[in-house]
């Protein structure tokens, strides 16, 4: 007798901890999506727009080098020698935007809306894949649930209909009575394989979707009391992911539609050089790019 409750108490507590919650399946969907993967590149990319565009407002660094090979020939008294000289030059050039009249700075606020937008997309897929979770695992349980009725239901059926073909034998039951507990019996089969069929499809649904075999899930999931239909509908407003989308794209575009102006502005441009003679040869142009937009 204790062996048998020692063995009882361990299968209970091996199936006790092998048994999956909602958290557990948010956890595993989240984890194993290739969607979440694919959301973190983009905002790796989308993260470089936005170095990018600092990085257009930044001076221009260009260099060169040039030689110059000579020989002369000279004469003296005594002997004759060829002489060989090379020359080298160095020259260091810097342009630079002193005024591009916002352009840039245009630049770099699009960039961040862009960048901002990818934040948004990537919180939008981990919205989704909650809900995806949390249907899928509720789905299981509720098709459970119902096959655990309908074989109930099958089985009170299915006594009905012998007590019918017992009484039928024996005469206390008419032919309509019979063929109306078979007819009973027949639906009740009918909704039994459906049931089954239920529970097998959001079975493999579950598993598509968290990667986990559902088994003894957990029919228990604390909602709060105190959530009302208000409260949901504020939250939902003010943590809209679409309609930050949206404020977004029209901030985007009116960008777009500001620097289209400037491009089409008048550019004046003017050149103040500045040589520099270095020490050994070395040469430093500076150049001073300035923009004049109207």
């Amino acid at each position: 007798m204790f062996k048998f409750i020692v063995l009882f108490v361990i299968i209970f507590f091996s199936f006790k901890s092998f048994s999956i919650d909602v958290d557990e399946t948010i956890e595993s969907t989240v984890q194993n999506n290739p969607k979440v993967k694919i959301g973190l590149e983009k905002l790796i990319e989308s993260k470089e727009f936005i170095e990018s565009a600092y990085g257009a407002k930044l001076p221009t660094i260009t260099s060169t080098i040039t030689g110059t090979y000579s020989n002369a020939e000279s004469q003296t008294t005594t002997s004759t020698t060829t002489p060989e000289t090379f020359t080298d030059k160095y020259k260091l050039s810097i342009t630079q935007n002193l005024f591009d009249a916002g352009y840039n700075d245009l630049e770099i606020d699009r960039s961040k809306i862009l960048f901002d937008n990818e934040v948004i997309n990537f919180k939008i897929i981990i919205q989704d894949l909650i809900l995806d979770a949390i249907t899928g695992y509720l789905t299981v349980i509720n098709y459970e649930k119902s096959l655990e009725a309908t074989e109930k239901n099958f089985e009170s059926v299915s006594k009905a209909l012998e007590i019918t073909k017992t009484k039928f034998d024996l005469g206390s039951s008419t032919l309509y009575d019979l063929q109306k507990a078979e007819s009973f019996s027949a639906i009740a089969s009918a909704n039994l394989f459906a049931a089954e069929q239920n529970v097998e499809i959001s079975k493999k649904s579950f598993q598509t979707i968290a990667g986990l075999e559902p088994v003894n899930l957990e029919d228990v999931i604390d909602i709060e009391s105190s959530i009302t239909l208000s409260s949901v509908l504020k939250t939902a407003m003010n943590n809209n992911l679409i309609l930050k989308l949206l404020i977004n794209d029209t901030k985007n575009k009116e960008i777009l539609l500001l620097k289209e102006k400037k491009q089409n502005n008048l550019i004046l441009t003017s050149w103040v050089p500045q040589n520099i003679q270095m020490e050994e040869g070395l040469m430093m142009e500076l150049k001073l790019l300035k923009d004049l937009l109207h």
